[in-house]
């Protein structure tokens, strides 16, 4: 007996063996993603972390936490956030290595990750790995990671580009062309979701170019990459309007032209939470043979959460200077998804043909099959059902309803997971060191919440200070910032 599978049912039935296999991946580690925001938010780091890392049965047995074989198909989007959360408590060793587990995986297949990354993760995982690789003093690994991070964003454009070239081929025929039209008329008037927004430039996120191109400036040892910040600084400043960047512009200027730098204090403040991604439905009618045919695409919502404290205020013997916005990761994530609106619509659409042409299958196969005995069984009760059943009307009505509910389940999907430990807002101030050393932050209402004095042998200080929620534990830490590699 010979049996011939549809090229489309053999590419559906793969990627539900490739989701089971996921599935199974991690069946034995399930970590609580709910409970590690709530614990997170509440200044409740290590509690976070246990939510969703393996425990472990000996303690010789404890490095488990960073084996990304033991998170099954979790270990991209857990150590995303644990790494963050570490980062945050000041956990720096910790954090670069639950980073580092996820960075690894990154790199590898996605057929058995429940996440598969965005451009933006990471870009990101290489800052925040480069930022705990500086503050540990261990420049030679954040030199690394700060270069890496421009490779990325290269990356992501080249990608996205090939991904344009794909979608357009996958548009070649009229009949794909028509019907991404008709969803894009309905579009245009229902979704509205990036109407009036500005993106940030080629998947450029600001605060990785900053602070990669502030660290080449003052631990920086090759002269070609301080040159280099030059522009960084200078693209930066094209993106955001805080009015710190021009000291570091010329800050920087100075250092490619062998002057001194002097010394400086920044403070660099993480505050609020990245948004969620919710599901929006929007049901699109298709004309077809047998009628029309209702489709349903889902795309992605987005939901801000509050804001932390809106700045924070860094208070000298010399001053007081407000952080101002730097980065806004909101913007930053929301740009990549309307970057690639016109590929995840294509595929939607794609999907949706396909979805179309088994409904219009089911409707054929159940006319021809089970419509004629229907007719014959329901014509024997009275009433709607007995009506409905003697007329071929009645037939296609069943049909129909029966292709609805195939199209139900075959709707296009919407993975709305998310880096939830990223910042709202990303912010910056920076002064002139004190001649006591001492600095206190104070919250937008007053609250001190960081009371630092920098060590006479540190020259350039960055206090990184990190408020996931304003009723939450505010946790900071100091960065040597001219620790370079050769240690002076």
């Amino acid at each position: 007996m010979k049996i011939s599978i549809c090229k489309k049912t053999a590419m559906i039935s793969s990627g539900i063996l490739l989701c089971s296999c996921a599935m199974m991946t991690g069946l034995m580690f399930h970590p609580d993603f709910n409970k590690f925001r709530t614990d997170y938010k509440a200044g409740e780091y290590d509690l976070a972390i246990a939510e969703i890392t393996p425990k472990s049965d000996t303690p010789e047995n404890a490095e488990i936490k960073f084996d990304s074989k033991a998170y099954g198909s979790y270990a991209v989007i857990a150590g995303m956030e644990a790494g963050t959360a570490a980062l945050t408590a000041g956990k720096l060793e910790d954090s670069t290595k639950y980073l580092d587990m996820a960075d690894g995986d990154m790199e590898g297949s996605f057929s058995f990750s429940s996440y598969k990354p965005k451009f933006y993760d990471k870009i990101m995982v290489n800052t925040y790995k480069g930022i705990a690789f500086w503050a540990q003093g261990d420049t030679d690994h954040a030199n690394t990671e700060f270069n890496r991070l421009y490779e990325r964003q290269k990356e992501a454009i080249e990608e996205h580009k090939r991904e344009i070239e794909k979608n357009e081929e996958k548009l070649s025929s009229q009949e794909s062309q028509e019907q991404l039209h008709a969803v894009q008329d309905v579009l245009n008037k229902e979704y509205t979701e990036y109407k009036n927004f500005k993106p940030y430039a080629d998947f450029t996120n600001p605060f990785s170019t900053y602070i990669s191109a502030l660290y080449h400036v003052t631990a920086g040892y090759d002269k070609s990459e301080v040159e280099n910040a030059v522009n960084y600084m200078r693209r930066v400043k094209t993106m955001s309007s805080n009015q710190y960047l021009a000291s570091d512009i010329k800050m920087a200027e100075d250092r490619a032209n062998g002057k001194k730098i002097g010394s400086n204090v920044w403070v660099i403040y993480e505050e609020g939470m990245a948004p969620e991604i919710h599901k929006k439905e929007i049901r699109i009618p298709f004309p077809t043979k047998s009628g029309i045919k209702m489709a349903k695409l889902v795309l992605p919502e987005f939901v801000s959460l509050p804001h932390s404290y809106q700045f924070v205020t860094a208070s000298t013997s010399n001053g007081s200077y407000k952080t101002q916005v730097l980065a806004d990761m909101e913007r930053v994530i929301k740009t990549e998804y309307q970057r690639r609106y016109p590929v995840v619509v294509t595929s939607a659409v794609l999907f949706m043909i396909a979805n179309l042409a088994i409904q219009e299958g089911s409707s054929q196969l159940i006319n021809k099959t089970i419509g004629k005995k229907l007719d014959k069984k329901m014509s024997k009760h009275g009433g709607l059902v007995g009506k409905l059943g003697k007329n071929k009307l009645g037939s296609r009505a069943l049909s129909s309803a029966t292709s609805v509910a195939i199209g139900e389940l075959l709707t296009y999907p919407l993975d709305t997971t998310t880096w939830s430990t990223l910042p709202k807002e990303i912010q910056m101030a920076k002064f002139k060191m004190p001649a006591n050393r001492k600095i206190k932050i104070t919250a937008a209402g007053g609250q001190v919440i960081a009371d630092v004095k920098i060590e006479k042998k540190i020259k350039n200080a960055i206090i990184y200070v990190r408020s996931p929620a304003a009723n939450g534990h505010t946790n900071w830490f100091v960065i040597d910032a001219n620790k370079a590699k050769q240690g002076n």
